[in-house]
């Protein structure tokens, strides 16, 4: 019986450590770490750090930026914005979330269009089979 109570309690602890973690963002700035609430319980981004962001990472993680926007923490991203005339951080940051601006393409060798495409094939013929 003591057995199975410890386990128990075990299992709750981890279940309620795992829930915390994802109702949480822990951003790490190039100052400090912060704690800040999703706005949504997910394990997306529960772990970001924005030392070296520019505003395509921005737009890359939309949830965490616009988080920090609506608390009113915009200034914690303030090394990522390095033209000033755009306007302030906040507004920067609100519109690259809004605008994301598309990656450049890239290029890859044969090989690994090769692989893609196999993929591809592999993907379409499982999908058919469970379909």
């Amino acid at each position: 019986m003591k057995r199975f109570f410890r386990l128990a309690v075990f299992a709750l602890l981890v279940g309620g450590w795992t829930l915390a973690s994802a109702s949480l963002h822990v951003v790490r700035t190039p100052g400090k770490v912060i704690v800040i609430p999703k706005d949504r319980v997910r394990f997306h981004d529960t772990f970001v750090d924005t030392r070296r962001w520019t505003l395509d990472n921005v737009s890359q993680h939309p949830d965490v930026s616009a988080r920090l926007v609506h608390l009113g923490r915009a200034d914690l991203l303030a090394h990522v914005v390095t033209d000033n005339t755009r306007g302030d951080v906040e507004t920067q940051l609100s519109e690259a979330i809004a605008h994301p601006q598309p990656l450049p393409p890239t290029t890859r060798p044969a090989a690994i269009e090769k692989v893609v495409a196999e993929v591809h094939t592999a993907t379409a013929a499982v999908k058919s089979i469970f379909n």
